[in-house]
């Protein structure tokens, strides 16, 4: 069956991914003090020692983060850390971490105060090959989400160099990933977070539901559940009447692939590599048109992954042979049954 679409509906689609408008802050935020397009470093000092010998314990650890700022200035931020997630948090070897910058010290800085709180993903494996390919494939399939729509988190890649302040542990140099506020993300789109739990079809953006779905069916993700709210945020924007989904957490898919992560065994999953579709959207329009944009932005995607020299090129090859063959699956006139 040839698929076809209707040109104002696939102008109205593209219109609502492309053309958004944003919300301009008075002051930069720290997020937006460390943003830049190259690899931020970084270091951050506290009593990690402490921290990690009590994961099971809500500890929190008063801390430092310095920097050179990009005008040249060193600069240092106190700040509170905390472990965080689940997984992660009982089963790394270096767990994730939220970082919680003081509002007062931000507004004596001329940062904004009211973006005060930051997930740090790290290297989750203390091999250092291994922990760094992992870290730097979540950050990039952020970014791969980033080129479909700018309804996204902004992250920013860091080289950390980790001080204990106790000495027990030496200093040493790991990949780290810095995912932005919610409450600034949701600012930055001009919009507000939604909370509510059991929301489908019908309650959300068929549109943008239906390019989170297929984005998370690409990279093969089933960590993720729009009515649980799963690793996912919905924001309610001025542009659109209903909530459009905002995804995070990209580790538990086929294209990291991370070491820990295991398959859905349940759901039928037999490799953590296997594709399982969650969208909620049924009209055929809207998948029609969702398709349309992935095969727009095909070699955009692929040149994106191999282009990121950071990146192993085994990884990165593993990786673009991944998307391709989901790229194949698109040319199945019968795909989702459309």
């Amino acid at each position: 069956m040839k698929m076809s679409y209707h040109p104002r509906f696939f102008f109205s689609f593209i219109l609502f991914i492309a053309v958004l408008p944003t919300f301009v802050q008075a002051k930069a935020s720290i997020f937006s003090l460390l943003q830049q397009d190259k690899v931020v470093r970084i270091t951050l000092t506290a009593d990690f020692d402490n921290l990690f010998n009590n994961r099971r314990e809500e500890i929190k650890e008063n801390g430092t983060l310095q920097l050179v700022d990009p005008a040249g200035n060193e600069q240092a931020f106190p700040l509170e850390m905390e472990l965080r997630g689940r997984f992660r948090r009982m089963n790394c070897d270096f767990p994730p971490l939220r970082l919680k910058f003081d509002r007062d010290m931000l507004s004596a800085n001329h940062l904004d105060p009211e973006f005060n709180k930051y997930k740090l993903v790290t290297h989750c494996l203390n091999d250092r090959w291994e922990g760094n390919e992992n870290l730097l494939q979540e950050y990039l399939t952020y970014e791969l989400f980033r080129t479909l729509t700018p309804q996204s988190f902004r992250v920013q890649l860091l080289e950390i160099t980790y001080h204990d302040t106790k000495g027990i542990h030496k200093d040493f140099v790991r990949y780290g990933l810095l995912i932005e506020d919610t409450d600034e993300m949701t600012t930055r789109l001009g919009g507000t977070e939604v909370e509510t739990v059991g929301l489908g079809e019908g309650d959300v953006n068929s549109a943008s539901e239906s390019l989170v779905a297929m984005f998370q069916y690409m990279i093969g993700n089933y960590d993720w559940d729009l009515k649980m709210l799963r690793n996912v945020k919905l924001v309610q924007t001025a542009t659109s009447s209903l909530p459009v989904l905002v995804p995070y957490d990209f580790d538990y898919t086929g294209l990291v692939e991370a070491s820990y992560a295991r398959p859905l065994v349940s759901a039928g999953m037999k490799s953590l590599t296997d594709r399982i579709y969650r969208g909620e959207t049924t009209d055929p329009a809207v998948l029609r048109e969702t398709i349309a944009l992935f095969k727009a932005k095909q070699y955009t995607l692929l040149e994106q992954i191999n282009s990121f020299a950071l990146l192993d090129r085994r990884v990165r090859r593993q990786m673009t042979e991944y998307l391709n063959a989901f790229f194949a699956e698109l040319e199945n006139p019968d795909f989702l049954r459309l």
